[in-house]
């Protein structure tokens, strides 16, 4: 009697577990296109980005302005 009701209780177990992760499954398939692509996260950075790290650590060019008004100045004169 005490091995049928430690069996029934292991598969009780088994069974609530399995209940459980079908649940959870089916509310994985119930969510919309929307919810599941926000929850994807991705890594991918270009390496041209303004806000990769890679082109903060890459060398300004000598020629390049570096003050606010030779800035302005290069593009008053692209401008024009």
């Amino acid at each position: 009697m005490q091995q049928l009701k430690a069996r029934l209780h292991a598969q009780n177990a088994l069974l609530t577990e399995a209940r459980s992760a079908l649940e959870e499954a089916n509310n994985r398939l119930q969510k919309t296109r929307t919810e599941v692509k926000n929850e994807i996260k991705s890594t991918f950075i270009p390496e041209s980005s303004k806000r990769s790290n890679k082109t903060h650590s890459e060398p300004a060019p000598f020629f390049a302005p570096q003050t606010e008004i030779a800035k302005n100045a290069v593009k008053k004169a692209i401008a024009s």
